[in-house]
């Protein structure tokens, strides 16, 4: 087992990756896009208004002056050309660096911070969030060698990371399941709670603090479905023990029952959870995955399980991606499967994923500051409500996971900017002074990825000729 401190030092720089901040205030971690940059980051989800603080304590290997970069991202350049709006400045104990972050360039790139003159090998960092307009901070680096920068190219990047943060090529411990499930979504839930149920040994790994995936109060989509149906009395049964009594889309935190699912596989003792871990690699044996392994999101620890079986619940298909197993992605033509709903020609259109969120009326009129970042609504086309459902919807025709970072920044900017209108521009805006934004979630509700390729595979005629497959699995 392998702990990875905060930041890694040498005689003459210092590495901090942002994520493993000691205190990371108002600022939250955030992981999905892990695998296309190259690391989770620190972002200010502060839906329009400051978020506090995040502040951790550091250790220089000798004092004196050290130019400052700080890996971030303008996540509104796509769109707007200008400065964007995910403004903040890095402290160092109390004095402030002069330059302003993450509101420039169009891409993961090293911002200089500026220059300081350290004192004392000991010191305090934070980063100071001006806008609430996620902000976001991967890395940060100090150097005596103005010319010193890392890479911004992923694969170099990764390797220079993984130097200054003295990490091994492949983590060095190992423990040993009967059954590995990757993906904690009800999925990934349903499978580990019964294996072990079954006897297994089982580990549950799961890339969120909260389990549950889409249906859990960090994406709030409602669960929903047939059980315990036809020739299959027993099936989706276990819903009924760690599901959401409550149900619908966007609505308060409590509804979700967070604590009812984790409870639920806290108390499987053959269950061993690895919350907050990403599967980042996978080895073979054969035909048959044999290892993976996985990072801790928050502390960059790494270890490898190994299992002779294990499941891919990640919505992405990750974990058979890795291991370069068949999916696929997109729309069949009608003749490959004789599907009347199905376009002519195959095409890559999926299901998007979406950015929920919701208004609450409080006692007094409240402000939200203007934004305008290269979408504009108007009286016509503004959306006039104070919540959205999955209806939210976007990057059907984009790439569910290569370009997951653009469609989830697509949809915060949609929400900020029909917001935004309602609050300072629309001829009855009146009617929404008393409103402010309650929650908008960050991370996006997927709804269609990478298909992998089972032994079979069900199609349209099947559930329209209610076909029956009592004795054999079936892959969707």
């Amino acid at each position: 087992m392998i702990l990875i401190q905060a930041c890694a030092r040498s005689s003459d720089n210092l590495w901090v990756e942002a994520e493993s901040f000691d205190n990371k205030g108002g600022w939250v971690v955030d992981q999905q896009f892990m695998d296309q940059m190259g690391s989770s980051y620190l972002m200010a989800h502060g839906m329009g208004q400051p978020v506090e603080d995040a502040i951790t304590e550091v250790s220089f290997g000798k004092t004196g002056v050290y130019h400052v970069f700080v890996r971030t991202y303008n996540w509104t350049s796509p769109w707007y050309k200008g400065n964007g709006p995910g403004k903040f400045q890095l402290k160092l104990n109390n004095e402030t660096l002069s330059a302003v972050l993450g509101c420039e360039g169009n891409r993961w790139m090293w911002q200089k911070a500026g220059t300081i003159t350290i004192k004392d090998k000991k010191n305090k960092i934070s980063l100071h969030d001006l806008s609430g307009f996620n902000g976001r901070c991967d890395a940060i680096y100090f150097t005596m060698n103005e010319n010193d920068i890392p890479p911004a190219e992923k694969n170099a990047l990764s390797e220079v990371r993984k130097q200054k943060l003295n990490l091994p090529k492949k983590p060095t411990g190992v423990h040993a399941y009967d059954f590995v499930v990757v993906g904690g979504g009800i999925a990934g839930m349903s499978a580990a709670i019964a294996a072990a149920r079954l006897g297994c040994k089982v580990a549950l790994v799961h890339d969120r603090p909260v389990l549950g995936g889409n249906n859990s109060s960090e994406v709030r989509v409602h669960l929903g479905g047939r059980i315990e149906a036809g020739l299959y009395p027993a099936l989706g049964a276990l819903q009924k023990e760690f599901g959401p009594v409550k149900g619908g889309n966007a609505q308060p935190e409590s509804f979700y029952e967070d604590e009812k699912k984790m409870e639920a596989v806290k108390n499987e003792k053959n269950i061993t959870l690895y919350a907050s871990c990403r599967a980042f690699d996978a080895e073979m044996e054969g035909n048959r995955i044999s290892k993976v392994f996985i990072r801790n999101i928050e502390t960059n620890r790494e270890m490898a399980l190994v299992a002779p079986l294990f499941a891919d619940c990640t919505g992405d298909a990750n974990l058979g991606f890795m291991v370069k197993a068949e999916y696929r992605s997109g729309r069949e033509a009608r003749s490959e499967y004789n599907e009347e709903t199905a376009p002519l020609q195959a095409d890559g259109m999926t299901m998007g994923a979406s950015v929920q969120w919701y208004a609450t009326e409080d006692s007094q009129a409240s402000t939200f500051p203007p934004f305008s970042y290269g979408m504009t609504f108007d009286e016509k086309s503004s959306e006039k409500v104070v919540m959205g459902e999955w209806t939210w919807e976007t990057g059907m025709n984009k790439d569910q996971v290569d370009e997951a970072e653009y469609i989830r920044d697509y949809g915060l900017l949609v929400v900020f900017s029909n917001w935004s209108f309602l609050k300072n521009f629309y001829s009855l805006k009146n009617e929404y002074a008393d409103y402010s934004l309650k929650w908008v979630a960050y991370i996006a509700g997927k709804r269609e990825s990478r298909r992998l390729t089972g032994d079979y595979v069900l199609t349209e005629n099947d559930l329209v000729n209610f076909v029956e497959y009592p004795h054999i699995f079936v892959s969707i």
